[in-house]
């Protein structure tokens, strides 16, 4: 199969691959495939990265296909392949670990006695990879179908900036083995220097995308606070507690009542219709879906406080709810100074050459949506300032807003 009449499918599985985990690696060496000798290390690396494609080949057209169609075909197809690109993950692992015989692959040690050393996993980190981008798409997409509800914002984006924080900590872990394969090599050859200086330039692109995303979503919902993360967290996750600490935007309008009230529903319970939105992710080994206890938790934080209505608990509350506001303003100023980064980038830093027009106006509209936030933020703080008097705020949630991906919510002084 060929793509394009030009570049081989294999070849262009091999691309990703070198560009993301594999850059100059002998893995992705087209060459191995002219070796003709069972001997030769070459030619069981071709034999058994064959198996991989093979393995591997119908989902990455697949997912390919999903782009190409409309936006509820697209999340709906998204929503399967994801669970294979699960599969594929856990197959990936076995394969990594054949390959070690023929790439002779050194780990990182651990950094005590009772830690083991840290391996590449080099074909599961690329799958791990186009999972976790693609349940952030799923996502994504169902604030662009419109088919969360206003009081389904806030928790939304929490599990939006979860994504994006596993995903960020696991670019750093590619990273992390790719510069080390690059002080391994002595002297690089012209090949092996582009190779690298491209896929450090993707990753650090990359991560930029996931940080900006992430500190976006908390300025809507939640903050969060990851510990630094280790080489091993893309297998061994951390617990929610240790992750996420503050809350925002959407959760303080929430417990100040000035969300548009849209929602009833009679027939069934928050921990159902949390089962329905997660459904898609529920098979899901890592990240795993948070109990609903534990949602309910970190997103519904003042929920849990006394409803006493004294002048001292509302002075009290007051302050919570400031905190919160302040820690939402300064996600924002990060989130836009990630955004506008991301926006300055060129064409082949960004991987949009072709469409470089159509990805630059939709920059702009994440900026806006950004700013947006930031007015909204100052808007409820200055409210909650002059004493939370009832009818001088009036909040309106757009969900046709500057970019189809971030509902921005209005604050209106009366």
């Amino acid at each position: 199969m060929r793509i394009s009449g030009e570049t081989s499918f294999t070849k262009f599985i091999f691309d990703d691959l070198a560009e993301l985990v594999l850059p100059a690696e002998i893995l992705v060496d087209m060459a191995n495939y002219d070796v003709e000798a069972p001997q030769s290390r070459k030619f069981q690396i071709a034999k058994i990265m064959n198996v991989f494609v093979d393995r591997v080949g119908q989902l990455y057209l697949d997912t390919l296909r999903a782009m190409n169609m409309n936006r509820s075909r697209a999340r709906r197809m998204l929503c399967h392949t994801i669970l294979d690109w699960e599969n594929i993950q856990l197959d990936a692992e076995e394969i990594d670990m054949s390959l070690r015989e023929y790439t002779h692959e050194v780990p990182i040690a651990g950094q005590t006695s009772n830690e083991e050393d840290v391996w590449s996993f080099p074909l599961s980190s690329w799958s791990y990879y186009h999972k976790l981008h693609q349940m952030e798409w799923i996502v994504q997409l169902g604030f662009e179908l419109h088919i969360y509800r206003t009081n389904e914002l806030a928790g939304m984006y929490w599990y939006l900036q979860y994504l994006a924080n596993f995903r960020l900590q696991h670019l750093e872990r590619i990273r992390t083995f790719t510069l080390r394969r690059v002080n391994l090599v002595d002297r690089p050859t012209p090949e092996q220097t582009t190779a690298f200086s491209q896929s450090l330039s993707f990753l650090s692109f990359s991560m930029l995308e996931a940080s900006a995303t992430q500190s976006f979503a908390d300025a809507l919902s939640c903050v969060s606070q990851p510990d630094q993360p280790g080489l091993k967290s893309f297998i061994s996750p951390r617990p929610l507690a240790d992750i996420f600490r503050n809350k925002k935007l959407y959760i303080s309008l929430a417990h100040l009542s000035l969300l548009p009230a849209n929602f009833d529903f009679p027939y069934s319970t928050p921990a159902f219709r949390y089962s329905l939105r997660m459904r898609p992710f529920l098979p899901i080994s890592i990240p795993s879906v948070p109990s609903y206890e534990e949602f309910s938790s970190l997103v519904n934080p003042l929920s849990a406080q006394p409803q006493d209505r004294s002048a001292l608990s509302r002075s009290l509350e007051a302050k919570r709810l400031d905190s919160l506001l302040e820690a939402a303003e300064l996600a924002t100023k990060i989130a836009r100074k990630e955004w506008e980064a991301v926006s300055k980038s060129s064409a082949e830093t960004a991987r949009c050459q072709g469409c470089e027009k159509e990805w630059k106006v939709k920059q702009k509209d994440v900026l806006r949506s950004v700013i947006a936030v930031g007015i909204a933020v100052a808007g409820v703080r200055k409210w909650i300032a002059g004493g939370m008097e009832a009818g001088k705020m009036k909040v309106e949630v757009d969900e046709k807003g500057y970019h189809d991906w971030w509902v921005v919510p209005k604050v209106k002084a009366l």
